[in-house]
């Protein structure tokens, strides 16, 4: 916009430069951001890492601030009749969402990002082609032969830095190189890469008691980077004899487990342990291609023992679609050691570990069967609070009248186990699971009918003062007790269980914790707070001050008359464009959460809702620009329709989803298109008529508008995230819904 002031036919020449720019950049952002990467722990400690990560955000925007204004060219040369440019542009989004998780399968992590670089290109070459012969100089095919030459290059390049050193990928690597360790297999999906290593210092004993026999011979995976646990390089389960004095054992030692159920399951560790106990028949259920392709190639035990049957689905989609029943269902996705900060995934969305999910689990069990959990121990207690908490929740919503007659949790030195029974335990029961824990070498913090005589201190963990029993002792009380809210109330973390609209297990960040935490741990007070919240809270910061003073500046440019003038469309203007951008963003997230369990895969979703809402959106904008309507009414009966789809939808997709769970991949898929075209069909409209209003009264404030648009677009999806972990993602359709009640109040305003 300053630059159309001094120099008014710019718009029309910049187009080749801008398309010859972006070749390089598309090609080597990613690889030059990498250079600049972060030390994202301690982003709230030094300045320094916070401009490393703003120069990252700058190199990664450079790419799409030369797209963006190749766009806003477009829409400006094209200001009186948008519809039919601004629509091939969505649609043409739309179709590089799925073309982008073809691609990401096909050549897996960084490598797909080298193609990006053709999408200009191939642009470039359209316009040349295109233009008038009168406008094509020279210097275009210069510039054309100077981009072309960076598309190569970009393949050419090397893959860029290291894993991040803080992944136990990054040490793995460290020892190959130094000759200590072998990697043995690298493979990706749309999802995830997967790596295999042989490391022979990396041994792992899957929360063993100190008294537990020797780990054998093992393997080590890595998903993204992150240590997933041992691959046991054995034949027979008699080989595992460390797996007799882990927590997971402890539910076998109660229930005759003949039909096994492992969610989440990577390793196969979990698999010897049940092969170990005398499953019959086990059902492995988790979401990786990649690493069931790496089990298959190398025909590894157990996954080789035809016991033991593979399903690749994401496991809360397999709740809703067995029909079986099993003796013991393990929740493996919750095993781990969660750090003290929660780690950068602490606002990842887990649809496993809500109470719907934990009820739809409980559902599948047989008549004597529980279902289990383990996770690592903090201090003080979070994680494994929660735990108890949300199946105690999952029991009250299956209509159990007191749960705490079925719920039994303990801890070892490092990890604490939660069970769940089918059924109240019997007396008889009661006696064999207190001489399984001892064999196991587990306190039990919480059982049927315990007092704190009961209370044994194999580890001690800490608890209250003056009082017998670690925190988990008291908070099952009070959980048990109907005390649960005002512990959750008091308590220096989130523990209230998840749900389905709020599937956020691992984000435990209470605000009103920040003074004492810091007062707690003085200057080292940051390494306290889960990094998710840092980096959204530093993004949305960064994000909304930049884009308010690159904003600002042309509008400063404006003289004061002008601005005077045209100071009232000025305002609706604003908000118009402001709220449409959110709105759209808004919707767009709320779709790849309600179709992830719809779809039963996160990649999947997030390339049909992008898909789905970029096509229709599209094909709207097109249709509106055969429209003869003034733009205010187009305006108004589009932002009019979305209000009335918006909630229509939202409610369909969550009624929907358990139903469609058995139904085929293709199927739901159409069925999801189908869903979001009501919705998606009017925010085309919505754009195109705004710019044709804008034109109206002062064109050069065209790409301004679509300025405005993206930039309230990028601030909305940090601020989506954060009103998704406080209100919940119906808080988020609600302000969606506001935004576009905001637009429906603004286009009574727009110029006619």
């Amino acid at each position: 916009a300053l630059i159309n002031r001094r120099y008014p036919a710019w718009w029309e020449r910049g187009v080749p430069i801008l398309l010859a720019a972006a070749v390089p950049l598309f090609g080597w952002a990613y690889r030059v951001s990498a250079l600049l990467r972060p030390d994202v722990p301690f982003l709230l400690h030094s300045w320094i890492e916070v401009a490393r990560l703003l120069g990252t955000i700058v190199v990664l925007a450079l790419p799409f601030m030369a797209a963006g204004t190749v766009t806003a060219t477009l829409l400006y040369l094209h200001r009186n009749r948008p519809g039919f440019v601004y629509g091939a542009n969505l649609i043409s989004s739309g179709a590089g969402a799925g073309l982008g998780l073809f691609l990401v399968s096909l050549a897996g992590g960084a490598r797909a990002l080298n193609w990006l670089a053709a999408a200009p290109a191939i642009a470039l070459a359209i316009w040349m082609i295109g233009a008038p012969v009168s406008r094509v100089r020279p210097r275009h095919f210069i510039l054309a032969f100077v981009a072309l030459l960076g598309f190569p290059g970009s393949l050419a390049m090397r893959e860029p830095g290291s894993v991040d050193r803080y992944k136990g990928l990054a040490h793995a690597e460290l020892l190959a190189r130094q000759s200590s360790a072998r990697p043995v297999a690298r493979r990706f999906d749309a999802l995830s890469q997967v790596d295999l290593f042989d490391v022979p210092s990396m041994r792992q004993t899957l929360f063993a008691s100190p008294r537990a026999a020797p780990s054998p011979e093992q393997l080590t995976l890595f998903i993204d980077g992150h240590l997933a646990g041992p691959v046991f390089a054995i034949q027979r389960p008699e080989e595992a004899d460390v797996l007799a004095a882990v927590p997971q054992a402890l539910p076998y030692r109660v229930v005759n487990a003949r039909r096994v159920l492992l969610l989440g399951e990577v390793t196969g560790t979990n698999v010897w342990l049940a092969l170990r106990e005398g499953a019959r028949e086990i059902t492995v259920v988790q979401p990786h291609a990649a690493l069931a392709r790496i089990f298959g190639d190398l025909d590894l035990a157990p996954f080789s023992d035809p016991r033991v049957h593979t399903v690749t689905v994401d496991p809360r989609t397999y709740l809703h679609r067995s029909e079986d029943r099993y003796d013991v269902i393990q929740f493996v996705v919750a095993e781990g050691m969660p750090a003290t900060t929660g780690g950068l995934s602490s606002f990842v969305e887990d649809h496993l570990l809500t109470r719907e999910g934990v009820a739809a689990a409980y559902d599948l069990l047989a008549p004597g069967g529980a279902i289990v959990a383990t996770r690592g121990l903090q201090n003080p207690p979070r994680d494994n609070i929660r735990l108890f908490a949300l199946f105690h929740a999952a029991l009250l919503d299956r209509g159990v009248p007191i749960p705490g007659e079925r719920i039994v949790q303990g801890h070892n030195y490092l990890a604490a186990t939660t069970i769940a029974f089918a059924r109240p335990l019997e007396e008889a029961e009661v006696v064999r699971l207190v001489a399984a824990a001892a064999e196991v070498s587990i306190d039990l913090d919480y059982r049927p009918g315990i007092t704190a005589s009961d209370l044994t201190e194999r580890h001690r963990i800490a608890g209250p003062e003056d009082l017998p029993g670690s925190h988990l002792y008291h908070a099952a009380l009070a959980i048990t007790g109907g005390e649960e809210e005002a512990l959750y109330d008091r308590w220096p973390f989130l523990v209230r269980p998840p749900t389905d609209d709020r599937p956020f297990f691992h984000t435990f960040f209470r605000p009103s914790s920040l003074r004492s935490i810091v007062s707690t741990y003085g200057e080292t007070w940051y390494r306290r707070v889960e990094l998710g919240v840092v980096v959204v809270v530093v993004t949305l910061v960064l994000s909304a001050v930049a884009g308010s003073v690159l904003i600002a500046l042309p509008l400063l440019a404006d003289s004061r008359r002008s601005r005077a003038r045209n100071a009232g469309y000025a305002f609706w203007q604003a908000v118009h464009f402001s709220a449409i951008g959110a709105g759209f963003v808004l919707l767009e997230i709320l779709m790849i959460q309600q179709l992830t369990r719809f779809l039963g895969s996160v990649e999947l979703s997030t390339a049909v809702a992008l898909t789905g809402l970029l096509t229709a959106a599209g094909a709207g904008s097109v249709f509106e620009s055969r429209l003869t309507l003034a733009p205010r009414r187009i305006v108004g009966i589009a932002a009019a329709a979305t209000l009335v789809a918006l909630p229509s939808v939202y409610h369909l997709l969550v009624y929907a989803t358990p139903l469609a769970a058995r139904l085929p991949s293709a199927a739901r898929v159409v069925a999801a298109l189908l869903f979001m075209a009501p919705v998606a069909f009017p925010l085309g409209f919505q754009m195109p008529a705004g710019i044709r209003a804008v034109a109206a009264v002062s064109p050069d404030r065209v790409p301004l508008c679509w300025a405005v648009n993206g930039v309230v677009s990028v601030i909305a999806a940090p601020a989506a995230v954060l009103l998704a972990v406080a209100f919940g993602y119906a808080g988020v359709a609600i302000a969606g819904a506001l935004c576009y009640g905001t637009v429906l109040v603004a286009s009574r305003f727009l110029a006619s």
